[in-house]
């Protein structure tokens, strides 16, 4: 009995440790990683809605820890409680923290995975409403045309480059 007694508080710290390190740390690393490639490759490129585009990586960036963070930052309060004695009035403190806590950050944290679709709704809504469906044409040919050097080709659709749209406005088939 005395071994699972004091099993439980190694195995909780183990516990919410490890899921903020690979559920928050590790893939907030990633996210602002693949962002940050995103970012750098929409400067190379000559789409010209790069400040639009940059706006919303980055409040998908500072939506993604806003929403996660203070459940991460709970479990920490709880790994940080173990390390006290049961009867300790910090370790009583802590414990309140977490307990008056958990359920507010955990629906927080799962409320967030309906920002990014939100995100990129508004987001999109404003190209659209300029452009039509052909700037994801654009921005996706756009990217392809910079890494391949090319400078004018037309794709199966008959959309131009992001050079001639860019400069004339329209596309090469005289639709708009």
């Amino acid at each position: 009995m005395r071994t699972s007694v004091l099993f439980r508080p190694v195995q909780e710290r183990f516990q919410y440790a490890f899921e903020t390190v690979l559920g928050f740390i590790l893939p907030y690393a990633v996210i602002i990683t693949c962002y940050v490639l995103i970012l750098r490759r929409l400067r190379q490129t000559k789409f010209r809605r790069t400040v639009r585009s940059e706006k919303l990586i980055l409040a998908i960036v500072v939506m993604f820890g806003l929403f996660w963070l203070p459940y991460h930052v709970i479990n920490m309060i709880q790994v940080a409680a173990q390390w006290y004695d049961p009867e300790s009035p910090i370790r009583k403190k802590l414990d309140n923290i977490t307990r008056s806590s958990r359920a507010v950050t955990s629906a927080l944290a799962f409320i967030s995975s309906c920002a990014n679709p939100v995100l990129y709704t508004f987001a999109g809504k404003s190209y659209i409403k300029k452009n039509g469906f052909a700037f994801m044409a654009r921005l996706f040919e756009g990217t392809a045309l910079d890494q391949t050097g090319a400078k004018k080709a037309k794709d199966t659709l008959g959309l131009s480059t992001v050079d001639s749209a860019n400069d004339s406005g329209t596309l090469h088939n005289g639709r708009a």
